[in-house]
C-alpha cells in the first residue's frame, strides 16, 4: 500500500473516522473459534452464548503480546472456562477502543495511556487484565546500562537511512511517522523529545500505519517513525536506525503497560464469563513466563513471523496483577505534559 503521507493538522479528522468506520465494520471473513487463530473474525455478534458457551469478540495487534491468546486457546484455558474467543485485528489500541465502544469487541488490546486518555474523557472503560509491560528488575538495571533497553521497550523511534538523525533534538521540524493520534508512540516521543530540551510542538506527524510507517522509512518520504515489535525489526532490516526507546523513558520500571480492556457493560451483562476470562489471560501469562519456548511458537503463529525472529526482539514480560497503583504515575504524567485536560481517576477500573 502507498503511504499516507498526511501532516497532523489535515490527519485528525481523516484518521478520527477512519478509526470509527473501522470499528462499526470489519473485514467478511468467516468466523470461527480462535483455535485457527490467524483467521480473523469478520462481523459478529459479541457475547452470544449458545449450549453454556458464551462466544467473545476479542480485538487485537499483531505484536507478540497476541501469542498469549493462541497460547490460551492451545492450551484449552478458554475452552475450560466455556469461552469461544474469536479474534479481530486491529492497527492500534485507539483502533481497537474505538472498536470496543462501538460494540464491534467486547475486549481489546491497549495501553495505559489510551485507558487514561478514556477515563479522563468519561468513557465506559474497565481493566480486564494485564496485558504485558516491563520486566521491573530488568527497567532498573537499564537505567544504568542502556544496552539493556532494546530487550527491555518494544517499542523504537527510527531514523530513515540518510535522513541524518541520530537524537531526537533533530525531531522538531521533520516528518515522524506514528500510527496514531494520541497513542502511545506520539505520546512516549513528545514526551522524550520535551525532556531533551526539544520543541515538540514543532513536529510534523504523519499518520500511518506501522507496515507503510516501514515502507515510508526505506523509501526516505518521513524522516523518522515510531514502531512497535516486529515492525521496529522490519525497519532495520530496511536500513532505518533506532536511537531512543521512548516507551521505557516515559514508563520507568512500572511493570504494566499493555492492557485487556472490555466495558462496564459487557461485564454487567456476562459476569461470570468476565471473570472466567480475566482468570484465563492471566493464567496464560502465567504460564508463558515459565514456558517461552511454548510461546514463542504462539507468538509466531499469530503475528506471522518465526520463533528465531522474535527471539532477536524485546524480551516479552507478561504480568499475572495489575492494581490502580499502576497508572497513577502515568495518569499524573499526561495531565502534567498536557496530554488530558482533567485528572483521570483511575481508582475502581479494574474489574475485580
Amino acid at each position: 500500500m502507498k503511504p499516507r503521507l498526511t501532516p497532523l493538522k489535515f490527519a485528525v479528522a481523516a484518521a478520527s473516522l477512519t478509526v470509527v468506520l473501522a470499528a462499526c465494520t470489519g473485514s467478511s471473513n468467516a468466523d470461527g473459534p480462535m483455535g485457527t487463530a490467524v483467521t480473523p473474525s469478520g462481523s459478529i455478534a459479541p457475547a452470544a452464548q449458545s449450549n453454556g458457551v458464551t462466544k467473545i469478540t476479542m480485538a487485537y495487534i499483531p505484536i507478540y503480546t497476541a501469542g498469549i491468546l493462541q497460547l490460551a486457546q492451545d492450551l484449552g484455558y478458554f475452552d475450560d472456562a466455556q469461552l469461544d474467543v474469536v479474534l479481530k485485528p486491529v492497527d492500534t489500541p485507539a483502533q481497537g477502543t474505538a472498536t470496543l465502544l462501538a460494540g464491534g469487541a467486547d475486549v481489546t488490546y491497549s495501553t495505559s495511556i489510551q485507558l487514561i486518555r478514556g477515563v479522563s474523557g468519561g468513557l465506559n472503560i474497565r481493566v480486564l487484565a494485564p496485558a504485558d509491560g516491563f520486566d521491573p528488575q530488568v527497567a532498573k538495571a537499564a537505567a544504568n546500562d542502556p544496552s539493556l533497553q532494546r530487550k527491555l521497550d518494544d517499542t523504537a523511534v527510527l531514523a530513515a537511512p540518510h535522513s541524518g538523525i541520530t537524537s531526537l533534538l533533530q525531531l522538531p521540524g521533520k516528518l515522524v511517522a506514528v500510527p496514531a493520534t494520541g497513542g502511545q508512540l506520539e505520546v512516549t516521543i513528545k514526551s522524550a523529545v520535551h525532556r531533551a530540551g526539544g520543541d515538540a510542538s514543532k513536529i510534523n506527524w504523519v499518520i500511518l500505519t506501522m507496515p507503510e510507517t516501514v515502507a515510508a522509512l526505506a523509501s526516505g518520504k518521513v524522516d523518522a517513525g515510531g514502531l512497535v515489535d516486529p515492525y521496529v525489526a522490519q525497519a532495520q532490516k530496511v536500513g532505518a536506525q533506532i536511537f531512543d526507546y521512548p516507551g521505557y523513558q516515559f514508563f520507568g520500571d512500572e511493570p504494566v503497560t499493555g492492557l485487556w480492556l472490555t466495558t462496564q457493560s459487557f461485564v454487567d451483562a456476562h459476569p461470570a464469563a468476565a471473570r472466567a476470562l480475566q482468570a484465563a489471560l492471566v493464567k496464560a501469562n502465567a504460564y508463558a513466563m515459565a514456558h517461552q519456548d511454548e510461546f514463542y511458537t504462539a507468538a509466531a503463529a499469530i503475528t506471522h513471523s518465526t520463533v528465531d525472529e522474535l527471539r532477536a526482539l524485546a524480551v516479552p514480560y507478561f504480568p499475572t496483577t495489575v492494581s490502580d497503583a499502576d497508572f497513577t504515575t502515568v495518569a499524573r504524567r499526561m495531565l502534567t505534559e498536557g496530554e488530558i485536560d482533567s485528572p483521570a481517576d483511575v481508582a475502581n477500573v479494574i474489574v475485580k
